[in-house]
């Protein structure tokens, strides 16, 4: 691999570096999608951390994954690779699909948590093969064409979260602001019991029959439950009692860094083999004051969920907690309960054209990854 490109990674940005000017900083959050806030330096750096539309990343630490950067020019975070092809002349579009295989034979590979991230020199050594020109843009073309099918289901699932997102705002208004002058209450006067999760360590990967899944706080951050986010625990070594997720229930990330923390989500099954870490709470609210559909796109919202935020404490900017107080005090209005409802079931109308596009979204992607797979397979 280090033959063929040469991979620089990105600067050591601090944050008394970040700033509300300048070029945006790009933090694997913000190529992975969990990005609550861009951060900003308006100073100097080497121009070989500038990034530019076209420009292929790979975040080699924590996440693994491989990005076509399109959001303009931004700098460079460390933990980041920016692929230059500069070695010989080699297909851009082609070198993006054989290294996303390449990283995801890495992934395949990593046991539990024994490796956290790619070295570069491991990354350089990595041995490819790579046909001549023609092959190559005749390969790219044919996984563009897969890809572009991928994509539109996933266009389309944006479509229906904008469609939930202004069907909020047209129903309830702005919630800062409070246009509509709903009742202000406390989250206090809503919840009728927080239960927090039980505290394990384990080993990313699937769990076996003798196993149970702790979940990672990476289950609930995107805003949508992902019950194949955990970490797997010998059930010998569990004696605690479990909270194991139910359809409906409201979880609410206490702890994560100023962007995720305060995350919540809606479970849409029932789990028996995955339980809560101590890192997550179950909300159980008073239905007849508050719907948990109105009250997670609430503290959706970006303004609301950022004063909530505020009220998180810790010394360190990658991990800070909200206690059961401060949230029980955090103050937010409150639609009535029969308007709340209505959105509920807008929102499982919604949910259940999603489920057709997703199922259709596996099997696109399940031909991408056969044809990804068949090309650059070692």
């Amino acid at each position: 691999m280090g033959d063929s490109a040469t991979f620089i990674n990105g600067y050591p940005f601090k944050p008394t570096d970040w700033n509300t000017a300048g070029k945006p900083i790009i933090r694997i959050q913000d190529l992975t999608g969990n990005a609550y806030e861009l951060n900003y330096f308006n100073g100097s750096v080497p121009g070989k951390y500038l990034v530019q539309n076209g420009d292929i990343l790979i975040s080699w630490s924590a996440s693994l994954g491989v990005y076509q950067w399109d959001k303009g020019d931004a700098w460079l975070n460390q933990h980041i690779f920016k692929v230059v092809l500069d070695k010989f002349e080699v297909d851009k579009t082609f070198f993006k699909y054989l290294l996303q295989e390449k990283v995801e034979e890495m992934k395949s590979a990593v046991h539990g948590a024994t490796m956290k991230h790619i070295t570069k020199g491991r990354f350089d050594n990595i041995e490819i093969k790579i046909p001549d020109l023609p092959t190559q843009k005749y390969i790219a073309s044919i996984l563009d064409k897969a890809d572009a099918l991928r994509q539109q289901n996933r266009q389309l699932l944006n479509y229906y979260d904008e469609l939930l997102q202004s069907t909020f705002i047209e129903m309830f208004g702005d919630p800062v602001t409070n246009t509509r002058g709903w009742e202000v209450k406390t989250c206090g006067d809503l919840i009728l019991k927080i239960d927090a999760g039980s505290s394990f360590g384990g080993e990313e990967r699937d769990m076996l029959e003798s196993e149970l899944g702790v979940l990672k706080i990476s289950a609930v951050t995107s805003g949508y439950f992902r019950s194949t986010e955990y970490k797997a625990v010998p059930i010998s070594l569990i004696n605690d009692n479990l909270i194991f997720p139910k359809k409906g229930d409201l979880l609410f990330s206490r702890a994560n860094t100023r962007e995720l923390v305060a995350a919540t989500c809606i479970v849409d099954e029932d789990c028996d083999r995955v339980f809560l870490p101590d890192k997550l709470w179950r909300i159980s609210l008073n239905l007849g004051k508050c719907n948990p559909y109105y009250l997670k796109f609430l503290l959706s919202q970006k303004e609301l969920r950022s004063n909530l935020t505020k009220t998180a404490t810790g010394t360190s900017g990658s991990m800070l907690n909200i206690s059961m107080d401060k949230l029980r005090r955090f103050v937010l209005p409150v639609a009535p309960i029969e308007l709340q409802n209505k959105f509920a079931i807008i929102f499982d109308k919604v949910e259940a054209q999603k489920k057709l596009v997703q199922a259709a979204l596996q099997d696109t992607e399940s031909t991408f990854n056969s044809l990804l797979s068949s090309y650059f397979k070692s």
